[in-house]
């Protein structure tokens, strides 16, 4: 009986050990799995913040620089005179032309040439039925002021003086008449490189004949 009861006891010594030994191993494995997640974790960490830095307002603007110097703009609108034999004319198209300098940030200076078509309402009461349409061409130079609010949107204000041909000629007048224009724009620094977009808003005032224009157009202007 003695016997038999050492024999069971030296058994199951002999099964318990290498389980023991085994269960070791396993927990010395599932260690180094464990700390070589953590080390590739880390890893990943490390190159997340190294691939998607941190991105403050300083770099969010770096990409809408405000592009100065020699400049081309092109208008495309309507426009309306007042005065005339019907007081007020039809709706008619308007386009234009600009080049100009940013002399600084806030201010430029500019020439333009542009035209307007001016319908059913003649200036002179002797062309009231032999004249229906008209235009006026109109070239000069402008000093122009901007306020920027935001680093991607601009108010400018323009004043300026210069010439006006009337087509057809008003009786007792001759071909070119002096006027003085001034206006206000809202443009836009697009993602475009070099192009701004806005709206222009115009007033020209042709002295002898009086006539008062007034142009809206579209505007876009692209900096050298």
């Amino acid at each position: 009986m003695r016997f038999k009861w050492i024999t069971a006891t030296v058994m199951c010594l002999s099964l318990m050990t290498p389980a023991m030994s085994w269960a070791d191993e396993i927990d010395d494995l599932m260690s180094e799995i464990e700390g070589s997640e953590e080390e590739t974790s880390t890893d990943l960490g490390d190159a997340s913040l190294e691939i998607l830095p941190e991105i403050g307002d300083s770099d969010q603007l770096a990409v809408f620089v405000l592009d100065r110097g020699f400049y081309f703009s092109s208008d495309v609108g309507v426009l309306i005179n007042l005065g005339g034999v019907n007081n007020h004319s039809n709706v008619q198209p308007f386009i234009s032309t600009t080049v100009g300098y940013d002399i600084n940030e806030y201010f430029s200076g500019q020439a333009y040439l542009s035209q307007g078509y001016v319908s059913q309402n003649p200036l002179a009461e002797e062309d009231r039925y032999g004249t229906a349409d008209y235009s006026l061409t109109n070239m000069g130079a402008e000093v122009v002021g901007a306020w920027r609010p935001t680093p991607r949107f601009a108010m400018e204000g323009s004043f300026g003086a210069g010439l006006t041909r009337l087509n057809p000629l008003v009786a007792n007048y001759g071909a070119w008449a002096p006027h003085v224009v001034g206006g206000v724009d809202f443009k836009y620094l697009t993602l475009l490189t070099d192009f701004t977009a806005g709206i222009a808003l115009n007033g020209y005032m042709v002295l002898n004949p009086q006539i008062l224009a007034i142009s809206t157009a579209a505007v876009v202007r692209y900096t050298f």
